[in-house]
């Protein structure tokens, strides 16, 4: 994995998932999105300019949230400036969380290792609408979703909005695809491409569905989308606790290029 990798992916997934208000400080960008999904709500800390120095930095950012009622947060990965940044965090008492896997794959194969005769149809639109974020909700509460970001908060009416909300913020082109069995909305998942890559994120699959070939179907027809759209790679954020999700993407041809985690102040 090279920095210019990291870095470049970093900035397709901040375009991808786009909080609802977002304030420059320094090159930092700190992320408001009322407290729903982590990195709505985390600083993004990749890129670095002015004068200030890191004690000063970080003391503004923790007034930022602060005064919005939310703890300090902030997404680390390679890319993340100062490269001491990690480390001073920690010696100021904030915690090590989330830790989680980035990991990209060639569009060609995936398209070859999630080929399967007989396998569910996939539904995809340029758009969300109400059955693909109906089935997202349900597969939010309680949370199985195999995205590394989605948030811990309990879905509630108002966080549903907000979520709605981020969604339809989204400036890149974008796939909702989803799977129905026997009838009903089982399965789901976002497609957002940038430049020649596809970002892969909401996939979820209800727990009745599980093991029924729908997640794999999802990723085979992403894929084919980014690829007629422009997009020879595929990239996707895992958590490391989740071993199922970990299986499905390592059999369609994902790897784990780097790794990222949370530094949030108790």
């Amino acid at each position: 994995m090279s920095l210019e990798t990291a870095r470049l992916l970093e900035k397709l997934a901040i375009h991808a998932w786009p909080a609802l208000s977002v304030e420059d400080l320094g090159g930092w960008r700190l992320r408001y999105g009322a407290g729903v999904t982590r990195r709505a709500n985390a600083v993004w800390p990749n890129e670095l300019s002015g004068a200030a120095d890191l004690d000063t930095r970080i003391t503004q950012v923790e007034k930022f949230y602060g005064e919005r009622g939310l703890p300090p947060s902030f997404q680390l990965s390679p890319a993340a400036l100062p490269g001491e940044l990690d480390e001073v965090l920690a010696r100021r008492g904030y915690q090590r969380k989330w830790p989680t896997a980035v990991q990209a794959a060639e569009a060609d194969e995936v398209l070859d290792r999630t080929a399967a005769p007989g396998a569910p149809e996939v539904r995809i639109t340029p758009v969300i609408d109400e059955e693909w974020f109906g089935t997202y909700c349900r597969s939010e509460s309680p949370r199985i979703s195999a995205d590394a970001e989605e948030s811990e908060d309990r879905l509630t009416p108002e966080s549903a909005d907000i979520r709605a909300r981020i969604l339809r913020r989204i400036a890149q082109p974008t796939a909702y695809a989803s799977v129905r069995l026997d009838g009903e909305p089982v399965a789901i998942a976002l497609g957002v491409r940038e430049q020649d890559w596809l970002g892969i994120y909401c996939q979820a699959t209800l727990p009745s569905a599980q093991r029924r070939g729908a997640a794999r179907a999802i990723l085979h027809a992403l894929a084919h989308w980014g690829r007629a759209d422009g997009a020879r790679k595929l990239y996707l954020q895992v958590m490391d606790d989740n071993p199922a999700a970990l299986v499905l993407y390592d059999k369609a041809g994902f790897r784990t290029v780097y790794q990222t985690h949370y530094r949030v102040l108790a």
